[in-house]
């Protein structure tokens, strides 16, 4: 039984003179030849032209972005032209609304007319304070109206001009006129009426420290006129008095003696009294 199992196991083995394949080829691999192409003639030229136009649409293109850099500098040259224009036209216009305004605005001042501004004479208390009754007589000059007029008027004892100066500036401060009195104050016409305002005005004894170099002391009454116009514009007309010898328009001095009163001289406009402003615009209540 081995023997045949044997002899079957030969039977299989290839011999090694077997026939290839019916189907089985060769590959032949094609010959590789050497090309070199060369440019035809008119390639040169060809590609001369195309550089060329190349070169041309840049310059062309360089040409366009400065022509459009130009009209954008013009432009904005043109922008800022136009914007000084328009401010230079708003800074016309407000000055024409600034001189329509003036040329319309109320002028209050003390009536031009005998004892308009009538001042009684300085009574000192006890210690040396020294107190004044006065009356101020108020006239429109002007073609317009006026409103929330409140005058106001302070006594000063001493031989010190700033002082002076400093009060009446301080008269026409807004704790007495102006902004905080928009609800306050008389409405003036124009024309021949008037108002009269009367109230009185004390100066300390401790403030009575600038006398002269004799020792002894001028009077004085400063003081302020505050109005508006029909816009809200607010303007002041302010005013100095000193005590003067009707004779001679020489000031009277004075020393400060307790209970005694000063009834000679009258209160005259001083040489440089009376102010007025250009106004002020309205504030936001």
């Amino acid at each position: 039984m081995s023997d045949k199992r044997h002899d079957k196991r030969k039977e299989h083995q290839p011999a090694s003179h077997d026939a290839q394949p019916a189907n089985h080829c060769e590959i032949k691999w094609p010959t590789v030849y050497p090309v070199r192409i060369e440019p035809a003639p008119g390639d040169a030229q060809k590609y001369a032209s195309e550089q060329l136009y190349k070169k041309k649409q840049l310059r062309l293109a360089r040409c366009l972005n400065f022509i459009t850099a130009g009209a954008a500098v013009v432009g904005l040259f043109g922008l800022g032209f136009l914007y000084t224009q328009i401010n230079v036209m708003r800074g016309q216009l407000s000055e024409a609304r600034d001189e329509m305004r003036l040329s319309e605005r109320p002028w209050i001042g003390i009536a031009d007319e005998p004892k308009a501004f009538d001042v009684g004479p300085i009574t000192f208390d006890e210690i040396g304070n020294a107190k004044v009754d006065y009356s101020i007589k108020m006239r429109n000059f002007s073609n317009s109206a006026a409103q929330n007029i409140v005058p106001n008027a302070f006594l000063l004892i001493t031989e010190d001009l700033k002082f002076v100066t400093q009060k009446r500036e301080e008269s026409c401060n807004e704790r007495y006129v102006g902004h905080s009195q928009r609800d306050m104050g008389y409405l003036l016409f124009p024309g021949r009426e008037r108002v009269l305002q009367e109230s009185s005005s004390v100066f300390p004894r401790s403030d009575m420290t600038s006398a002269g170099w004799n020792g002894k002391f001028e009077a004085y009454v400063v003081g302020c006129i505050g109005y508006r116009d029909q816009f809200g514009y607010l303007y002041h007309t302010s005013f100095t008095y000193w005590l003067v010898d009707p004779a001679t328009y020489r000031p009277i001095e004075f020393s400060v003696v307790p209970n005694s009163k000063i009834a000679s001289g009258s209160f005259d406009i001083w040489h440089s009294g009376h102010f007025v402003d250009l106004g002020a615009p309205p504030k936001a209540n």
